[in-house]
């Protein structure tokens, strides 16, 4: 990926939270095969094999790949967070449960049977969960990074979090957050900016406006009631706010969401 090169060990996982470009090559001079990834999604919808080859020569290697799609593309509270490319190694990691989803996943792929859609669906989340694990249990060794992960590993911080995530209605203030964290208002400035990377009141209100999207596109609630959901009593305070997360009024945002349905 650009100028850097990993190399990769049978079990090893990299995830590519932004969709960053990459070459993956058997050598380090090797020539890089293009593929075009949605060309490869739309022919698996048609129909063809979930497994296919690229280059040639004498040594295989067996890649198990997948992808997520997210609905919204405002503040993500754990893929904004993570670096472009998370390397976990299977000699390192402290999930031993990843080898096991990545050989069930595999055998589903090249022997499929009766529900492998639906099983690949779950051991994807399963893998996803793990590796998230692995990050959080490397964030807590003090492995660099920041953000919502890092956040819970650090009490205070996480209380916040835990505040903002259950109660998001609530008319937060820094100091009814410090409260909870049970520290001073500048201990948790200070710490929920070193691990999240913004302070508590931008991430209240990425959150409130995160939750806002999912609520315009699952219910049938009012915009004054998703207002007062998320902590808003001004519709007009609500819609500027929603604006400057998605670019669009909240109404406008629903419409969208309604005819790509």
């Amino acid at each position: 990926m650009g100028s850097e090169t990993i190399k990769l060990s049978p079990g090893d996982v990299v995830l590519l939270p932004h969709g960053a470009a990459h070459d993956v090559l058997g050598e380090e001079h090797d020539q890089a095969v293009p593929l075009d990834i949605a060309e490869l999604v739309e022919r698996r919808r048609q129909g063809a094999d979930r497994v296919f080859a690229v280059g040639h020569g004498d040594v295989r290697t067996e890649m198990v790949c997948g992808g997520y799609a997210f609905d919204h593309n405002g503040f993500n509270p754990v893929l904004d967070f993570l670096p472009p490319l998370v390397h976990l190694s299977a000699a390192t990691t402290a999930e031993p449960r990843m080898e096991s989803i990545l050989n069930a996943a595999a055998n589903e792929l090249t022997s499929p049977g009766l529900g492998s859609d639906l099983a690949l669906e779950r051991l994807g989340d399963l893998l996803l969960i793990t590796a998230l694990r692995s990050c959080v249990s490397a964030l807590r060794a003090g492995d660099g990074g920041n953000g919502w992960l890092r956040g819970l590993s650090d009490p205070s911080t996480a209380a916040a979090l835990h505040a903002i995530h259950t109660k998001p209605e609530q008319p937060w203030t820094l100091d009814r957050l410090a409260e909870q964290a049970a520290v001073s208002t500048s201990t948790l400035t200070a710490r929920f900016s070193s691990h999240v990377g913004m302070s508590p009141h931008q991430y209240l209100t990425r959150w409130r406006m995160l939750t806002a999207a999912s609520h315009l596109s699952s219910t049938s609630w009012t915009l004054d009631e998703i207002a007062a959901r998320v902590g808003y009593g001004s519709g007009p305070a609500f819609n500027k706010a929603f604006k400057a997360e998605f670019g669009m009024p909240p109404g406008e945002f629903r419409r969208a969401e309604r005819s790509a349905e």
